[in-house]
């Protein structure tokens, strides 16, 4: 569907100069809540006016209206962008740069390095340079201090399409809630909470086994819980169901140690019909063939349909393609296929 189109630019400019005028008076609130009405009484989205109300929820410290005004603010470009100006160009920028900070003081540090180095390439970073210097030299202090993050396991490049698959479920299918079991690295909690930041439930659980210390909570949302098969109590997840569980099987992983869980989960009421069940085989890059873990990937699926009653669908590439990208070699192709399977109970168990 195309972007709606842009207000009237003298309609536009004329609002902003209102909102200034307030806000030089030093009303700001005043200011923001004005700019917030005129955008109801245009009645469509403009990227100038977003990203103005996104800046000012950032100045306020009110992290998720202003990753939500400035999400919509680039979502509003319109297709004819090059012929709109510099105006639409700085507002562009600045709901580029209100994302990266807000998304940085979450904890979303993967996607808040993306969008705050997009504003150092090539043409853009020229213009937000000459345009805005002492902004520049903000976005190369904060991804300074990104870059100091603790290095996490290295994520193959079919990982990282299995992130952005959850992710884009997670934006589709509103999963607020999940539950990640066999983590390696924070890149999935990270994408998770980055896509649902302006939902209060989201929040990610991950069961972390004793003395692995490879996980690190990425913010206040992001909980970390030791593994176990029959410890865990509702009361441990806030006592609500999950809307994702990802199942994140390893070399070292075991197939009835996982299906256990997930049914002890649904006895607790934490895994219900409605819940998605992902399961992920990890791909180490440079790993050979032996560390793949389909096998024990194919054995959980069946598993879970055998003894759950689970309906599967698989998301995965076909093995003349599956390492492409991943610097693997025609003979660990047949090995280390590709994606994700989605588990979820369409019909009832012996239907």
């Amino acid at each position: 569907m195309s972007p709606a189109p842009n207000a009237n630019p003298a309609c536009v400019a004329e609002i902003r100069q209102r909102v200034y005028q307030v806000e030089a008076e030093g009303r700001q609130d005043e200011a923001r809540a004005l700019l917030a009405r005129s955008l109801r009484e245009l009645g469509r989205p403009d990227p100038e006016l977003l990203a103005d109300l996104a800046a000012m929820a950032l100045r306020d410290g009110d992290l998720v209206p202003a990753i939500r005004g400035a999400r919509l603010a680039l979502d509003a470009r319109p297709e004819d962008a090059e012929a709109e100006g510099e105006a639409l160009d700085a507002a562009l920028d600045s709901a580029q740069f209100t994302l990266g900070l807000a998304l940085a003081v979450i904890g979303s540090k993967s996607e808040a390095r993306q969008r705050l180095h997009a504003l150092t390439e090539g043409a853009r970073g020229v213009r937000f340079r000459a345009r805005t210097p002492e902004l520049a030299t903000l976005v190369q202090t904060q991804l300074d201090r990104l870059g100091e993050a603790a290095p996490t396991q290295p994520t193959a490049s079919a990982d990282r399409d299995a992130i952005e698959l959850l992710q884009t479920l997670a934006r589709t299918m509103r999963l607020a809630r999940t539950l990640q079991v066999g983590a390696v690295s924070n890149a999935l909690a990270e994408a998770l909470l980055g896509a649902m930041v302006d939902d209060a439930d989201a929040a990610v659980y991950a069961l972390v086994a004793e003395g692995d210390h490879r996980l690190t909570p990425v913010g206040p949302a992001h909980h970390l819980l030791p593994a176990s098969t029959t410890g865990l109590q509702a009361a441990d997840f806030a006592a609500a169901p999950f809307d994702l569980v990802c199942l994140d099987v390893g070399p070292a992983s075991d197939a009835e140690t996982m299906a256990g869980l997930l049914a002890h989960l649904q006895r607790l009421d934490l895994v219900t019909d409605h819940t998605l069940v992902a399961v992920c085989p990890e791909r180490v890059a440079g790993a050979g063939p032996s560390q793949y873990p389909q096998d024990a990937a194919t054995e959980l699926v069946r598993l879970l349909r055998a003894r759950l009653g689970y309906d599967a669908l698989c998301i995965q590439a076909a093995p003349r393609r599956a390492n492409r990208g991943d610097g693997g070699d025609a003979g660990q192709i047949a090995a280390a296929p590709a994606g994700v399977t989605l588990l979820r109970r369409f019909r009832s168990p012996g239907a």
